[in-house]
This record gives C-alpha cells, structure tokens and sequence, in this order.
C-alpha cells in the first residue's frame, strides 16, 4: 500500500492512495473533512481493476458521514456502464443496533467464455436489520447470451447459528418490443410459469482457522415446487478446505419418488446414490410402473469408476410395455477402461411388436471388445456375438462374428467364425475410446460362405435359400454428420431355390449376381447384374442401375432396368397362387420421380406362358365385375397359356398426397388358351386397359372368342 496525502485546515487530501494485490489494484484520490462538531465526512474518487476479471476497470465514487455518535452513513456510486449504487446506514460502536443497506444496479455484466455474457440487469438487493437477526432480499434479472432473461428472487433471513431461506423463484420472462411509443416497462414483460419455488431452513456453521476455511450445514430442510410439481430436500452438508464437501445424507422426495445421496465431492470422490421410482406419473402424465437402482461413482479428476444396478418392472406408456429389465454396468474410464454391461429385458410391446426376450452384453477394454446380442419374438429371432481387437499402434479395429443367426419370415442368415470386420482409422491414437469423434474414418467388412434358409416368404413355406455371398463395403464419414461417400459390393454364387410343392420338388438356379453400390457426394448409385447363366452375355439376366441424387435432401430418382428371356417360373418361388408357372418374358423398366413420389414405366413381353392354378377364375372375373366373389369358392385345377403377349406398366404418384397411387396397365395377347374344366379348353385373344385410381377400377377393352365377341367398358368398380 502506497499513501500521499496533506492536512491542512482540518482538511486531509489524499493525492494518491494505492493498493496492489493478488486479486485487484486500487488508486484513489479525495478529501476527508474532519467538522467541529466532531463528526468526519469524505469525498472519494477510486478506480479499482479486478484481476480475476481480466484486468475490469471499475470507476466510482464514495461519499460518507460520521456523526459523534458512531452512526456512519454512506454512498457508493459507480461511474461507468455498470451503474451500481450502494447506500446505507450502520451504527459503529454497537453490534446490535439497527442497519440498513440497499444495492442497486442496472447494467451488470461479464464474460463467462469467449462469446458468452452473462448480464444483470435491474438488481436490487437490501440487506437490514441486526447483526444477530438480519434480513436480505435480492431481486434481479439475469441474461445469459443466446437464452431468454431469468426473473431471480430470493429472501434470507439469518443469525449467528442460522440462515433460513425464505424464498426463492425463478422464472424465465419474455421482453416485448415497441416501437415509436414510450410504454411503461413494466408492461414489457410477460411473466411466464415459475420454473423454481423453493422455501425453507438451512442451518450454517464456519469457522475459518489458520486460512483454513469449514462451513457446516448440519441441517436442511428446503420444500419446494418445480414445473408445479412439489419436492423435499433433507440432509446434511459439510464443507472442508481443498474444496472438498462431505456429504453424510441428502434425501430428495419428489411425491412418492425417492433419491438419496451420501459420500464426498473433491479431487477424490465417492458417491453412493439409490433411487426409487414408484409414482413416474408424476414425471410423465400416462407413465407408469417401477423403477429401483443403485448408482455409485468413484474416482478422481474427470475419469470415473461408475457399477450401477437397475431393475424396472410393468412399465408401460401410450403403445409402449415392457414387463421387466434389468440393467447391470460397470465401467472404469481412467487411462486403463474397462466396461461391462448387461440388459436383459423381458416381454416388450411396442405397437405391433412383441418381444419376448431381450439381452444385450459388453465386455470391453482399450485392446479387446465383445459384444453379444439376443432378441427374440414370434416374428423376429437375432443372435450374434461380435469379438474385437484393438491395435494401438496403427489405431486399427478388426473384430469377427462369432456367431450370427438372424431369424425373420423373411428368412434366416448364419455366419460362420471366419466372417470379419475391420475398422481402419487414419489418425493413429493410443486410446481406442478417447478418440475425437470429428475425423474421417473408413470401414472395410466382408460376410462369405452365408447359407440362408428362407421360410414364410411371401406367405410362401416351404422355401429353401443357399448360396455363397460376398460382402465388401468402405464407407468414410464424419462421425456426428451424414454420410457422404461410401462404396459396397455383393456378390452371389451358385444360388440355389429349392420348394416343395405337395409331392414335386421345383429347383431354379442363379450362378452369378453382383451389386455395385456408390456414395459419391450425397449421390446413391447402383449397378445391378443377375445372370441365370454366369458367362452368357445376355441371355437368361437382369442387367440395370438405380440412382438417387441429393439422396439426403431432393432424393430424385432415375433408373432402368432390361430383362433378356428371363424364366417366369421364378414366380412359383414368391408365390402360393399358383401351383406351377413356366415360360420366358423380357422386359424393360424405368424408374424416374422421387422416392416419396416414384413414377415407373414397364414394358414387358412374353412368351409360351403357362400357369396352372385352382383360383384363375377368380382372375377371370375381373373383365366381369358381376360375378366377383360369387365363384371364389370353385376349386378345381384351372391352366392357361398364352403364347405370346406383352404388357405396358405405367405409376404415376401424386403431388398433393403421395401416398394416392395411380396406375394403368395395358394387356395384349392373340393366342390365349384356357382349361377350366377337364376336356374343356377355351381359346381367345383379348385387349384390355386396367386403370387404377382412389381405390378403383376402370376396365375397357375386349375378349374375342372365334364365334363371338365380348366388349368390356367398366368402371368405377372395387375388385
């Protein structure tokens, strides 16, 4: 501390008074009046610059009185944009005699981080009466960059022993602009629900020895209201120096719902906590159901020990029930991690979804990574378990299946032991879990020698699948972004369709199918060849592509596809209309639109068509409305052959309502021959335009026999 100062006719001026310190530096300048009457006034300028606020400079101005009687009155007034005034009055020679202090400040602000400000606007505070018994208010209102103002008050009253919070509300406000009129300020803010009100007692107790600094707070007792639901806090507190705060019970109640704490909070912590939750309605109206758990943490700095234990039964919400789960984890996150986890869940109904069980397993630490995976329903069965391995010296994953038994009335898909899964990672780190999650990384995987048994497709079920699939995919991405590129190849030999159909075996074979798939910037691209003969080069394949630009965004869709003398007896596969279907057809199908409105156009041809079948009749009926339904119940074997025909195909959906599909369809063979009863054959040609729109059907052509002719023009009727 530095002083320079000269009296002079009971008049001290103070040219210059200086204080530097670790946490601020003073200069101040002013006169001190010394009257007759033996009361002391002064008049003091001083600029103080707070260190911790990054070197804040702060102007204001101190006025005083000192009577004969020890009673000290006094003014504090900043002179800058914070604009805060304190003024008071405080009896010097007796601890209990009467105070008051009022603060008021109208533009308070600092910065927290860079591009954040937390500002007080408005703050008003009093703090009055005696030492032993006092009483402070504060009110304010406080913003913080980019989030609506907070309306803060709160009351405290308090002695020696005691401070009893009185009240405390929080509640966000809403700052209504005008313009050109000058309205009242009052009426620009629109107070909204309290988000907090809190009332109660709290017992505090310090004593400060030696620079060591502990505040007890043997008793709490606080009630209050949150989104206007009431809670209770009950506990203890206790605060040592080194920052570390003793916790021997909290007890929150929130309605019937119970959380408790206990432990202690430093550089070394150790929290046990346990929790029941038997009213969750009061959280969520329509929820209900029970949940109980234990929780610890333990550890020091930022990395710590987490076991945890929860058990949930007869949850159920809207559409959503879930019997029961269990929830098991223990995850260490220092520089050595390690994490298990287990899920096990029980009877979960979710809309049209049953599940039976449900059991999700982890075991991982920085080099090794198992994962296992089990659900089961009706519909639906999974099970696979993936093992991995970390390499910290190229910062590369690789891991491989186990087991894989993927079970739907699709199908199934098994995998065996050899099937692999890398993970390559151009930035090279030491730890596999502590990774910056915004970099570029590539997956490589591939699946071979996949034997699949379909069931059920199609309401088809005795349907055998094999084949031999390779699988190899490279997807780069920024994690946290979509993908925009990414590449995956599959092929398939020697695929085998094998159906059994009362007492007859039907066997299609492909050798060869291969898919190209391209993500090149938020561009999908697809390249499709199907041969039934691996090296013919048109004959008996499925050759196109199907693209999707601005797939994330526009996701308009182009596509073409040409089919060379296909066999029409894959339909016996994906069927049960029919009991056998031969004959060859080629085609050529475009697709354009976009996917939430596609538009298809097929022209299709075909030839030496034969179908045998029990329900063509019903088929037949079709050309005549009059008899459908009123036939259905006829089940004798019925065949048809067309030698020769073709087909046109158009889909058009609507702008307004996509999911409004029209369609027409346009039919035209001149050799049709069909048996519906023994020895009874009927020949034909026949021409017809099916039209398809809000559920109806318009039909308008003819069917030519060789003594008479049909002519059909109907419409508007429901099939």
């Amino acid at each position: 501390m530095e002083l320079k100062a000269k009296i002079k006719n009971s008049i001290l001026k103070i040219k210059n008074l200086k204080i530097d310190s670790p946490f601020f530096k003073i200069n101040s300048y002013g006169e001190v009046y010394f009257h007759k009457n033996h009361s002391i006034s002064c008049f003091l300028k001083t600029k103080i610059a707070i260190l911790r606020l990054c070197n804040r400079i702060i102007n204001f101005s101190f006025k005083s009185n000192l009577n004969a009687y020890n009673k000290l009155t006094f003014k504090l007034k900043t002179e800058d944009l914070y604009k805060i005034e304190i003024h008071g009055k405080v009896l010097l020679n007796s601890l209990d005699y009467p105070f008051l202090i009022k603060l008021k400040s109208k533009n308070l602000f600092w910065s927290i981080k860079e591009d954040y400000t937390l500002k007080v606007n408005n703050l008003h505070g009093v703090l009055k009466g005696r030492i032993n018994n006092y009483f402070l208010s504060l009110k304010n209102i406080v913003t913080l960059q980019g989030l609506p103002s907070i309306f803060i008050n709160f009351q405290v009253q308090g002695n020696f022993k005691n401070i009893f919070l009185k009240k405390i509300k929080f509640f966000p406000i809403k700052q209504t602009k005008f313009h050109k009129k000058i309205i009242n300020t009052k009426n620009n803010i629109k107070y909204y629900q309290y988000i907090l009100k809190l009332i109660g007692k709290i017992n505090i107790a310090g004593k400060s020895d030696n620079n060591i600094y502990n505040i007890d707070i043997p008793k709490i007792n606080l009630n209050g209201n949150i989104m206007k639901k009431k809670f209770s806090i009950l506990g203890s507190l206790y605060y040592k120096n080194f920052n570390c705060i003793e916790i021997p019970r909290i007890n929150l109640f929130l309605g019937s719902n119970k959380l408790h704490l206990k432990g202690s909070l430093g550089k070394y912590y150790n929290i046990c906590s346990s929790f029941y939750a038997y009213n969750l309605n009061y959280f969520f109206p329509d929820l209900t159901g029970k949940i109980k758990g234990k929780v610890n943490f333990y550890g020091h700095d930022f990395f710590p020990i987490i076991t945890g234990k929860i058990l949930a039964e007869n949850l159920e919400w809207n559409d959503i029930y879930l019997k029961n789960i269990k929830i098991l984890t223990e995850m260490n996150m220092n520089n050595t991690f390690s994490e298990k986890t287990l899920i096990d869940a029980q009877k979960i109904h979710f809309n049209n979804l049953h599940i039976n069980a449900l059991h999700i397993q982890t075991d991982s630490n920085n080099d090794k990574q198992n994962f296992s995976f089990l659900l089961k329903s009706h519909k639906l069965y999974i099970n696979f378990i993936i093992n991995g391995v970390f390499n910290k010296k190229t910062g590369n994953w690789y891991g491989f299946f186990k087991k894989m038994d993927v079970r739907t009335f699709w199908g199934r898909v098994n995998a065996n032991k050899n099937s692999v899964i890398h993970y390559y990672d151009f930035n090279n780190t030491s730890n596999f879990y502590r990774k910056n999650i915004q970099k570029k990384c590539i997956i490589s995987s591939f699946l071979h020698n996949i034997k699949m048994s379909l069931f059920n497709i199609l309401n088809s079920s005795d349907l055998s699948f094999k084949s031999e699939l390779f699988i190899n995919s490279q997807l780069q991405w920024t994690l946290g972004k979509k993908m925009s590129n990414g590449k995956i190849i599959l092929i398939g030999q020697h695929i085998k369709l094998e159906k059994k159909i009362n007492k007859k075996t039907l066997i299609e074979n492909i050798e060869y199918s291969k898919i190209l798939i391209n993500l090149i910037d938020n561009n999908f691209e697809s390249q499709w060849i199907i041969k039934k003969v691996k090296n013919s080069l048109q004959k008996r394949s499925i050759i196109g592509y199907l693209n999707i630009m601005d797939c994330y965004n526009k996701k308009n869709m182009k596509g073409k596809f040409t089919i060379y003398d296909f066999p029409f007896s894959f339909l016996n596969f994906f069927t049960t209309n029919f009991k056998e279907a031969n004959g060859i057809f080629q085609s050529k199908i475009k697709f354009f639109g976009t996917l939430y409105q596609p538009k298809v156009s097929a022209d299709v041809s075909f030839q030496n068509i034969f179908i045998k079948s029990d329900n063509i009749l019903k088929y037949i009926t079709l050309f005549f409305p009059y008899f459908s339904g009123k036939i259905d119940s006829i089940k004798i074997n019925q065949e048809i052959i067309m030698e020769k025909g073709n087909i046109l195909f158009t889909l058009n959906s609507f702008l307004k309502n996509p999911f409004n599909k029209e369609w027409r369809l346009t039919f035209n063979s001149k050799k049709i021959s069909v048996l519906i009863f023994p020895k009874i054959k009927i020949k034909f040609s026949s021409q017809l335009n099916l039209h398809y729109l809000f559920e109806k059907y318009d039909l308008i052509g003819y069917i030519k026999f060789a003594l008479f002719y049909f002519k059909i023009n109907e419409k508007n009727f429901i099939f």
